[in-house]
């Protein structure tokens, strides 16, 4: 008969180290993400990351209660709180900081895209006039046309700049855990 492994102080480390690989692991998958890249795609990836999560809370709870009750019941109440507030602000400052670099990456790749777009390139004016046709039987101004499908050739250059941030913001995600996973072991062996 199998026995399963136990669960204890002693496999705590082990287990923060196994879930904040997960998350390195699931976040570096999402890093090469295309404009074709369709949820079927991410399944892997966040299923690594959403299990991560379950697998990290467990162990850092316990770790926490362990060092508290060590230093005396009255502990107990304060490291309480101490959870409960990192976990807060925690949850409200982690996508608060990946999303503002996400949004600083866009802005930044929008720029150079659509700076990039001179009507005097052949594969620019190809896809302005294949834009400009599927409007000719809507549009029977030429000059509105004109003014949709530029409008249609800057909404996919944000597009894009969007998925290139995503992926910028995905590979931040990646080094943040890798740097936290050296932390961890570096800690405590020190």
């Amino acid at each position: 008969m199998i026995t399963p492994p136990r669960y204890g102080p002693k496999r705590v480390l082990a287990i923060l180290g196994i879930s904040i690989g997960l998350v390195i692991a699931g976040s570096y998958l999402e890093h090469n993400a295309t404009n074709l890249t369709r949820p079927h795609d991410v399944y892997l990836s966040q299923l690594m990351i959403s299990l991560a999560t379950g697998m990290f809370m467990g162990p850092l709870l316990l770790m926490g209660i362990t060092k508290a009750l060590s230093r005396g019941t009255d502990h107990i109440v304060t490291f309480s709180v101490l959870f409960s507030l990192s976990q807060g602000i925690g949850g409200l400052a982690g996508p608060a900081v990946l999303g503002t670099y996400q949004l600083y990456r866009e802005h930044e790749y929008s720029t150079v895209l659509v700076d990039a777009l001179d009507p005097a390139d052949p594969q620019v004016a190809q896809r302005l006039k294949l834009y400009q046709g599927a409007y000719a039987k809507a549009i029977v101004d030429p000059a509105r046309r004109d003014i949709q499908a530029r409008t249609l050739l800057a909404q996919a250059a944000t597009r894009e700049a969007n998925v290139r941030a995503y992926n910028d913001a995905s590979l931040l995600n990646s080094v943040i855990a890798f740097c936290f996973l050296f932390w961890t072991f570096a800690s405590d062996i020190f």
